[in-house]
């Protein structure tokens, strides 16, 4: 079951040494820096700095907690008060229910709230650095993988959710698949249009569809059927294409 957005609780925000984490000009940075088990939940730790040109006054972020094996089994809500310019801010939200050996990655999926005085609110996306202390990043070099990470059954529909890794050296752009979703007999069931977005370098995003009026259950493979939009900067038409990898971690394939 997917948890609600408001999981995530602030229990302690200060100003941290700008010694231990240095602010880039130009550039928000936001790190998961360090996790604890308290009082039956995982307690995670981020670092924000503001490289920014204006104060921040409100900032959130959609965050995905991937477990030990890789699933993408909680999404939940990143929020930040005043970060003024040129600081660094600390906060920590405690996942409850879950215990810190049951997490292995915390994702910055994508950002909800950017506001500043004078400020573009696609600033923040458009400049967003995101680091980890806690885990590895999970991507394999000049490769851009796409997972079919989880199936989820409710109320007659199927939620599918998809993680995409991008090795490449370069930001990935739009993302989009024509996908062809088939029964378990082998019967075309329905063509639609899955939307993956964009990845920065080095990073992973996680993204959720819902089928409706087909239970997973009655789900076979999932075939890409073509890739309407794929780009990765400064590089030839079809480098995109050529680099991505589809595996499925569910019990129905993902091909392409």
């Amino acid at each position: 079951m997917i948890s609600s957005l408001a999981v995530g609780l602030a229990l302690f925000a200060a100003a941290a040494p700008l010694a231990a984490q240095q602010v880039t000009p130009g550039r928000l940075a936001v790190e998961a820096n360090a996790k604890e088990d308290v009082n039956g939940a995982c307690r995670v730790s981020f670092v924000v700095g503001n490289g920014l040109e204006e104060n921040l006054y409100k900032l959130s972020f959609e965050a995905v907690v991937m477990d030990t094996a890789g699933e993408a089994a909680q999404f939940t809500l990143l929020e930040f008060t005043e970060v003024p310019q040129g600081a660094v801010r600390v906060k920590q939200f405690d996942l409850r229910g879950r215990a810190c050996d049951d997490v292995g990655q915390v994702i910055v999926n994508r950002t909800l709230t950017c506001e500043a005085v004078g400020l573009d609110p696609q600033a923040c996306a458009q400049n967003l650095d995101v680091a980890s202390r806690i885990s590895t990043p999970d991507v394999t070099e000049g490769q851009i993988s796409v997972e079919l990470n989880r199936l989820e059954s409710f109320e007659g529909s199927c939620r599918l959710t998809f993680v995409t890794r991008n090795g490449l050296s370069q930001p990935l752009g739009g993302m989009m698949a024509e996908t062809a979703l088939f029964d378990t007999n082998g019967g075309l069931s329905r063509l639609t249009v899955f939307e993956l977005g964009d990845v920065a370098a080095g990073q992973t995003r996680v993204r959720r569809y819902e089928v409706t009026g087909s239970a997973c259950d009655g789900l076979g493979n999932v075939l890409v059927n073509d890739w309407q939009s794929c780009t990765v900067e400064g590089t030839e038409a079809g480098a995109c294409t050529a680099a991505i990898n589809v595996t499925s971690r569910t019990a129905i394939g993902l091909l392409q």
